[in-house]
């Protein structure tokens, strides 16, 4: 690798540390770079430095290297430092920064658009992501688009974003000439369950899928001011099959190499590393280092590359500011024992990111051109049209705009499918598909665009017994081709249909339950679709359910309440809070006309049942938890008619808060649970009580032992997961309670 000279001045700066710092150690760069450009920086460490040399590279405080040497490139302008720590085999140290002007990019558009729209895997819309684009930082909301606007374009679109318990995601988009605005696709990936391991020993943490580990020493990591951590430490260790990552590749796996070229990579196995303490992030010391694995999933590679023990394979490591893949090190294929091809990943890594072995073909490189067409013309500046590329093991997105775009660097031979979605300023979409081989050297591929009508399906779900007719939650997914649930179908009210999106030539999937009644079909979509409406109805027994409370002896409310309907003829059914209607407020029982006796499991606001049930297991899978609850057995030879009455002693009931952070959030997305697993006493906070239950929790304990409290928080703002509560502020007398939550396992 060559160093930058030319106009770019190089600056040298040595700085000598006092204490620990006995060695001294030059950073060669230039003073100013070119935003968006690569560049190339070094270290030449004390000639007193004894043995081998760790090199640690920060750049605005984050680690971007380990080596005396490499390259990088700046998404933004303005000042940046570079820092460079050392330490030689004695565990003497020397460090030296330098202050780098990165000169802005040519601006094409001073009043610039962007729509960034976040999915999961399951191609559902992701709400309260960060979404980051040059400084500018907007949360998504509950349609998953993040929408920017007075932003300043160049000819490269840097997109981050992240969500916690999700893989951060950032892409970085050739604009290469003046467009009013960009339409965009980030789809983010979520970590796997977190484990705790003691960093004072030698360690194996492990995750059973794609027998995954990595191996560290003993007290390997540091704290971000390079002190050594003690005690337990929490590692996330996510794998990914690259046959099942698709759009959740990271940066669509474009790669800055050594070389200081961008390339597109074709992966072998990818491995995300987070580790924390007490929530902040450790890293690993300088001279420590760490030995990861995987299952090599595959045999051949996209290009027809077949893979064999002993090979050597690029690493690389991904640069979240860049959305761009950065090679550091090799890895190498082995035997194993355990892998279904026969073969494992390893490698020794310096530092923890999301590290990928890749490779890149180094001659005879393909590129194409993509342009968009509209009525047999190329798009308009005021047009956005998105673009998915697709093969086994590739997947990457790009935004078109008027004058095309051109993928550099990609590997020949292989056949891709480009698919295209443009929305335009009056609303109407357009879609476009084609397949093409690459080449060496370049090709065009013109992507005609058709009009897609658009519209909706509004679904409502009934349950009857030939004479009553009675509405019910829809609760449900779509389905894809392949089996996977996408986007969840919630109506939570019986009487507010669900809406569901309708594009034309694309059939939706239904997998709804009805009280437990699983009901599938096909929504094909062949013409111009408008609005219709679907009416899903299921024949059954009915009986009724209601719940009513009263307040020392006072006026009382019905309120939903849950329940597990299990009958003598094998066929479960379920009560959800979405099924009551009417006033009063009651919902229907539904039951097989083959039972002759029904255990009717009740959860209300003031017992310690819960009702849990999961859609995506085939056929519905419903548990009551194993606390006490309320459970009824009733005969069906009679009407099947329950009502449930608590008369509540407000002297049992606590005023709460919760605070996360400090502040204070909603009472209904914080979840407390009072468990004593001695007396299996168990009491918790709902939705669904009635309304003088706002902020209050139900608590007939004459000796309340704080540590028997737990928390969860459900909200858009905060990260679904497992709580540790902190403190606990118990006023008996008042009759409050304040809890202070922290965030301890994701969900």
């Amino acid at each position: 690798m060559s160093r930058i000279t030319g106009l770019l001045a190089t600056l040298l700066m040595t700085l000598v540390l006092a204490g620990c710092n006995t060695l001294t150690v030059d950073i060669i760069a230039p003073d100013s770079v070119n935003q968006n450009q690569p560049f190339t920086y070094e270290a030449e460490a004390d000639p007193e430095a004894v043995g081998q040399i760790a090199y640690e590279w920060y750049l605005d405080g984050t680690i971007i290297s380990s080596l005396p040497i490499d390259n990088a490139l700046i998404s933004s302008a303005g000042e940046h430092v570079l820092s460079v720590k050392i330490t030689d085999e004695e565990g003497e140290t020397g460090e030296a920064e330098v202050t780098l002007e990165v000169i802005p990019a040519e601006v094409l558009n001073a009043d610039f658009a962007v729509n960034v729209e976040l999915l999961d895997m399951e191609e559902a819309p992701l709400e309260n992501v960060t979404v980051t684009i040059d400084g500018v930082t907007v949360e998504s909301d509950a349609l998953g688009i993040a929408a920017f606007t007075g932003l300043t374009q160049t000819s490269v679109l840097t997109v981050a974003a992240s969500k916690e318990g999700y893989i951060p995601q950032s892409y970085r988009f050739d604009l290469p000439a003046s467009q009013e605005r960009a339409d965009v696709q980030l789809t983010l990936m979520e970590r796997a369950t977190p484990v705790a391991f003691n960093n004072d020993a030698e360690v194996t943490v492990e995750n059973s899928e794609l027998n995954t580990s990595v191996t560290l020493p003993a007290g390997a990591f540091v704290d971000a001011n390079g002190d050594p951590v003690t005690g337990e430490i929490t590692a996330t260790v996510t794998p990914v099959d690259t046959r099942e990552m698709g759009a959740s590749y990271l940066g669509g796996g474009v790669a800055l190499t050594e070389e200081s070229e961008v390339v597109q990579l074709l992966s072998l196995g990818m491995i995300d590393f987070e580790f924390t303490q007490n929530g902040e992030p450790v890293q690993l010391a300088a001279e420590a280092s760490a030995q990861i694995e995987m299952d090599l999933v595959t045999e051949t590679g996209p290009d027809g590359r077949v893979y064999a023990i002993g090979e050597e394979i690029e690493m690389w490591w991904f640069d979240e500011a860049t959305g761009l893949w950065v090679e550091e090190g090799v890895g190498e294929i082995v035997a194993s024992a355990t892998s279904p091809t026969g073969m494992r990943l390893i490698a020794t890594v310096e530092h923890f990111t999301t590290w990928n072995w890749d490779y890149y073909k180094a001659a005879d490189r393909a590129s194409i051109t993509l342009n968009c067409m509209l009525n047999g013309s190329m798009i308009g500046p005021q047009d956005s049209c998105s673009v998915s590329l697709s093969a086994d093991g590739i997947y990457r997105t790009s935004s078109i705009g008027s004058n095309g775009v051109t993928i550099v660097n990609i590997a020949p031979g292989m056949t891709l499918t480009a698919n295209a979605r443009l929305r335009s300023s009056n609303g109407d979409l357009y879609t476009g598909q084609t397949s093409f081989t690459t080449v060496p050297g370049n090709i065009s591929v013109n992507l005609n665009l058709g009009y897609t009508g658009e519209g909706s399906a509004f679904i409502s779900c009934t349950v009857t017994n030939g004479s009553t007719v009675r509405p019910v939650e829809c609760f449900g997914s779509t389905v894809r081709d392949d089996g996977r649930h996408s986007t969840l179908l919630n109506s939570n009210n019986s009487n507010s249909p669900v809406r569901v999106p309708l594009v034309q030539g694309e059939p939706v999937n239904l997998l709804l339950s009805l009280q437990g009644n699983i009901v599938t079909d096909t929504i094909n979509v062949a013409g111009a679709p408008s609005v219709i409406v679907k009416e899903y109805e299921v024949e059954t027994e009915l009986g009724q359910l209601s719940c009513y409370a009263t307040l020392d002896g006072g006026q009382g409310e019905y309120y939903p309440c849950t329940a597990l309907v299990t009958s003598d003829s094998g066929v479960n059914t379920v009560v959800r809070a979405g099924d009551y209607s009417g006033t009063p407020l009651t919902a229907p029982i539904s039951y097989s006309s083959d039972a002759n006796t029904l255990d009717i499991a009740v959860a209300t606001a003031f017992n310690d049942g819960e009702l849990f049930n999961d859609l995506y297991s085939e056929p519905e899978y419903f548990y009551f938890s194993p606390f006490r609850g309320q459970h009824f057995n009733l005969p069906t030879s009679e009407p099947v008619t329950l009502e449930i009455t608590d008369n509540i002693d407000s002297r049992n009931l606590y005023s709460y808060t919760c605070r996360v952070n400090g502040e204070i959030i909603d009472t209904e997305k914080c979840l407390i649970t009072y468990h004593d697993f001695q007396t299996e006493e168990r009491w918790r906070t709902t939705p669904n009580a009635p309304s003088w239950m706002t902020g209050k929790m139900h608590l007939p304990i004459s000796n309340i032992n704080t540590n028997f409290f737990s928390g969860e928080v459900d909200s858009g703002e905060l990260f679904l997961g497992y709580y540790r509560i902190e403190s606990v502020e118990l006023n008996t007398s008042s009759r409050t309670i304040a809890f202070d939550l922290i965030l301890e396992t994701p969900r």
